[in-house]
C-alpha cells in the first residue's frame, strides 16, 4: 500500500529508481513485474498506467502517483535504461491493445497482434477507459522525448480505425489523442 506520507519529491525519486534500477513502485511492483502481468490484470488495474506513463499533472485515479516535473522529466528523457524501458512499456501496453510494433522497410509501424480479436472488446469496438490511456500514453511518450513512438502509436491507430470494421472509437477520444501527440 502507498506510503500516504510521500512527498512528490520523494515518489520522483522512486520513479527516477523504478525506471533504472528495478525498483518498486508505490505498490510494490516493478517494472518487470507489470509487463510480465496478463493482459486481464492490467486491463483490471488502475494503478500501474501512472507509473509506467507519467504526466505532468495528477492523477485523479492515483493520487500517490509521481507528477512530473522538469528536472525528472530531463533525466528520464536523457538516461539510456529509463529510454529503453519507456519502449519497453510501450510495447507492452500496445500489447494491452492486441497490437504489436513491427520493422518493415519503411520504418517500424504498428500492426494488428495475435491477441487483438480478444483484446478489442475491452477498447475498439466502444469508448473505454482505455481511450485514456492512450492519451496519457501518447502525453507521456512525447514528454519524454519519444515523439517517434507517440507518432508512431497514432497514425497506427487512425490506420486501424480505418481498415479493422467495428471501431467504435468516438470523436471526441480521436481529438484528445491528436491533441496529445
Amino acid at each position: 500500500m502507498p506510503d500516504t506520507a510521500s512527498t512528490n519529491q520523494q515518489r520522483l525519486e522512486q520513479l527516477k529508481a523504478f525506471y533504472t534500477a528495478g525498483a518498486a513502485n508505490d505498490r510494490g511492483y516493478t517494472l518487470f513485474d507489470l509487463w510480465s502481468k496478463p493482459d486481464s490484470w492490467l486491463e483490471r488495474s488502475h494503478m500501474f498506467i501512472q507509473w509506467m506513463f507519467p504526466l505532468t499533472t495528477a492523477s485523479a485515479g492515483n493520487m500517490y502517483a509521481p507528477v512530473l516535473d522538469e528536472p525528472t522529466i530531463n533525466f528520464l528523457r536523457n538516461n539510456a535504461r529509463a529510454q529503453d524501458n519507456l519502449v519497453r512499456s510501450f510495447v507492452r501496453f500496445c500489447a494491452l491493445l492486441g497490437l504489436k510494433v513491427i520493422n518493415t522497410e519503411q520504418g517500424p509501424q504498428l500492426a494488428i497482434g495475435d491477441n487483438f480479436a480478444e483484446r478489442k472488446t475491452d477498447w475498439f469496438t466502444f469508448d473505454s477507459h482505455n481511450n485514456a490511456r492512450i492519451t496519457r500514453v501518447l502525453t507521456s511518450l512525447k514528454l519524454l522525448g519519444r515523439e517517434d513512438l507517440a507518432k508512431l502509436m497514432y497514425e497506427g491507430l487512425l490506420k486501424l480505425m480505418a481498415d479493422e470494421p467495428g471501431c467504435g472509437i468516438g470523436e471526441y477520444a480521436v481529438g484528445r489523442w491528436g491533441a496529445a501527440k
